[in-house]
């Protein structure tokens, strides 16, 4: 037999309004029983008990609204990060790129493709657009060239290109997947704690080898990287914040 359950609101109810509806009505019943005690303190003198009972339930009542309030923003903004993230599905991003006047950026990708990754059938039209992030007088100021952001023609093509990503190591260019400010955050973070060999994007989720080297963990949330032990020994490759990431985080990056 299939087990009845209740229907009534929690605050655990997917129904963040029924919630908020049953705090609200419970801390006003609670304050009305306080009113009435204060319309009352003419003749009587409420005891030091009567308080203290007042008070604790004013307290629960506030931090249950608060976690309550806490719980949904946090799962409308895993929601609106999601939905952003399977945005730049098609996205990624070369950094090191010299970067020339008047260069066709579209051209200088394609070439890097065909010359640099090994993908001979790769032309410009398997790009949808490409473009530098900031401004030329940007560059400038740091004497490094600006990341091109990339947008393939679809899923596939860019998937290729990330797969090749390894052609490039000892040289100056690097590719790396276009996360959003919040998960950019937490893989900055993971690679402070974790070291840049045990911390790894794909499709635009971050993963983490534990120092146990246990099986790799994904990273939703800050609280799931502060629930991996952290190491004894500080990784021989952690770096306080590599260059180019603090770059990358300053770089207003769109679609």
């Amino acid at each position: 037999m299939k087990k009845r359950t209740s229907s009534k609101p929690t605050l655990s109810s997917p129904d963040p309004v029924a919630a908020i509806n049953k705090l609200e009505a419970k801390l006003s019943q609670g304050l009305a029983t306080f009113d009435a005690r204060l319309a009352a303190a003419n003749t009587s003198t409420p005891t030091l008990e009567q308080l203290a009972a007042d008070f604790r339930t004013f307290k629960e009542c506030i931090l249950q609204t608060l976690n309550l309030l806490k719980t949904h923003i946090a799962a409308v903004t895993q929601v609106s990060d999601d939905l952003d993230n399977q945005g730049r599905r098609k996205f990624l991003l070369f950094r090191g790129v010299c970067e020339s006047t008047d260069e066709d950026v579209s051209k200088v990708v394609s070439s890097m493709c065909v010359q640099k990754l090994g993908l001979s059938d790769f032309t410009a039209s398997d790009i949808k657009k490409c473009f530098r992030l900031n401004s030329a007088s940007s560059a400038s100021k740091t004497d490094r060239p600006r990341p091109i952001l990339v947008r393939f023609r679809d899923a596939a093509t860019r998937a290729q290109v990330w797969g090749k990503k390894k052609s490039l190591k000892a040289t100056p260019v690097s590719i790396c997947e276009f996360l959003t400010a919040r998960r950019r955050d937490m893989f900055l973070e993971a690679r402070r704690r974790f070291g840049m060999k045990n911390c790894w994007t794909q499709d635009g989720n971050v993963f983490v080898k534990p120092p146990d080297g246990g099986n790799k963990i994904r990273i939703n949330s800050r609280q799931d990287l502060d629930a991996i032990p952290a190491p004894t020994q500080a990784p021989a490759d952690m770096a306080s914040r590599p260059a180019l990431d603090r770059a990358a985080k300053k770089n207003k990056l769109v679609k």
